[in-house]
């Protein structure tokens, strides 16, 4: 038979472990979206990227048709 205090002593235990068990629920939510965050900055970092060479590309053309012209 269990007493008063061992029963409060196993809520409290339960407790803990379900908070521990949020916890990491939590945890691993918040992982997802930061490794969510990462995978956008990566592919907008990627797309930065392609835009500044076309612009590099499109800055050598112009430069070419202006001398050209003069």
């Amino acid at each position: 038979m269990t007493t008063p205090n061992d029963a409060l002593f196993y809520l409290i235990l339960l407790m803990g472990l379900l908070g521990l068990a949020y916890s990491i629920r939590l945890m691993i939510v918040l992982e997802r979206r930061l490794l969510a965050m990462e995978r956008r900055n990566i592919a907008m970092d990627e797309h930065i990227e392609e835009l500044l060479l076309q612009i590099q590309k499109t800055e050598r053309h112009l430069e070419r048709v202006l001398y050209k012209k003069k």
